[in-house]
C-alpha cells in the first residue's frame, strides 16, 4: 500500500517528465549541464513509458491502494483489535469496500467485517 508521499512524488515525476524545459543562457557550462540533464530525462521518459505499458493500472488509478483514514477510524480499529495481525486485517478490510453505497465509513466497515465473518 503506497503512502501519499509516494503518490505525490509519482505525480511530480509525471509532471516533470511531460514538461518541456528550455534555457536562455550563453554560458557553455550551463548549456552542457542542461544537455546532460536532458539526456537523463530522456532515459527516464523511456523507462516511465515502458513501466506504465506493462502496469497501466498505476497510471489510471493512483490512489487505489491508498487509505484515507482519520484518527477516529484508526482508534476504532485499534479498539476492536486483539493483536497486530487482527489490526492489519481490519486495515485491509477497509480498503476498496463499498458494500452499501452509503459512503459512511462506519457502516461500510461493519458490513464488510460481518461479510468476512460470515464468509460471504
Amino acid at each position: 500500500m503506497p503512502f501519499p508521499r509516494v503518490i505525490i512524488n509519482r505525480s511530480k515525476i509525471r509532471s516533470i517528465l511531460k514538461s518541456n524545459f528550455e534555457i536562455n543562457s550563453e554560458d557553455q557550462t550551463v548549456i552542457k549541464e542542461f544537455s546532460k540533464i536532458q539526456k537523463k530525462v530522456a532515459v527516464l521518459i523511456t523507462q516511465y513509458e515502458e513501466y506504465f505499458k506493462y502496469n497501466p493500472k498505476h497510471d489510471h488509478a493512483p490512489y487505489f491502494y491508498s487509505s484515507f483514514l482519520n484518527l477516529d477510524h484508526l482508534l476504532l480499529m485499534l479498539n476492536l483489535s486483539k493483536s497486530n495481525v487482527q489490526f492489519v486485517k481490519y486495515l485491509k478490510s477497509s480498503l476498496h469496500v463499498n458494500a452499501t453505497g452509503s459512503l459512511d465509513f462506519y457502516k461500510e466497515f461493519y458490513v464488510a467485517n460481518e461479510m468476512i465473518k460470515q464468509k460471504i
